[in-house]
């Protein structure tokens, strides 16, 4: 595996903390997840599909996965981007310009060459999501915002599509509380373990920008005890001791 090596000496303790587990999830995963030359703040940044490969990663390897899951695989394995993908399947890695996530879990199929109205329902929702990641990148953040609401009105049942419009309220829009009225009403699958972590997580993320810190520390202690994570109590004791919570 490619080492991650050359990480500017002065960062910041939350970022040698997040170059730390990259680290972990890329010999986890056999690929690197950060390259020398890459800017961790920036390549692992809140939102982006690459951070979520990061903490969907860390919550397997929490969760006693010695390999990566079948699905953290075809959720991840072939994202595109400037560098070799995860996983060694040589696809290009980073997701976020290019739909994440979202377009490799519905965009690989026969798309609009088949006629199927699920094909192609299954392409708009990756479209959107696609073009609302590169709208965020280019600072147009109201046309982002703008794009996964009509997702979340497209496909009013996805979790991950209202993950990521709730997310979208809270970073595009600056609009924590309306960020907290959308979460309450996601219920996470009890059995996807990295979907709950992610709900959790954000909920307390908006918590803290709305002002209610003591309620975001109440929201990781409840999500401790329901999906244990090294992970999560390090973001609640840095909550505790006054400090940014700030990642999903």
């Amino acid at each position: 595996m490619q080492d991650i090596i050359d990480q500017p000496l002065s960062m910041s303790a939350e970022t040698s903390a997040l170059v730390a587990s990259a680290e972990r999830a890329s010999g986890w995963a056999g690929e690197p997840l950060l390259h020398a030359e890459e800017d961790p703040e920036q390549v692992l940044a809140p939102g982006t599909a690459r951070r979520r490969a990061l903490d969907d990663a860390l919550s397997e390897i929490d969760a006693g996965q010695s390999n990566p899951s079948s699905d953290w695989k075809v959720r991840y394995a072939l994202m595109t981007s400037t560098v070799v993908g995860v996983l060694g399947l040589g696809a290009l890695y980073e997701a976020g310009e290019h739909g994440g996530e979202i377009v490799y879990a519905y965009a690989g199929g026969v798309g609009t060459r088949s006629g199927n109205p699920q094909d192609i329902s299954h392409l708009l929702r990756a479209g959107l999501y696609q073009q609302a990641i590169a709208d965020r990148k280019a600072g147009r953040a109201d046309g982002a915002a703008a794009l996964l609401d009509i997702a979340a009105q497209r496909f009013p049942n996805d979790v991950e599509v209202l993950l990521a419009r709730a997310e979208s309220l809270l970073i595009d829009r600056k609009n924590a509380m309306a960020a907290l009225d959308a979460l309450r009403a996601i219920m996470p699958p009890a059995d996807n373990r990295a979907v709950r972590i992610r709900h959790g997580m954000l909920t307390a993320d908006a918590l803290v920008s709305a002002g209610q810190r003591e309620g975001a520390i109440a929201t990781l202690q409840q999500l401790i005890a329901a999906v244990p994570s090294p992970r999560v109590q390090q973001r609640l004791d840095a909550l505790k001791a006054g400090g940014s919570t700030s990642g999903k």
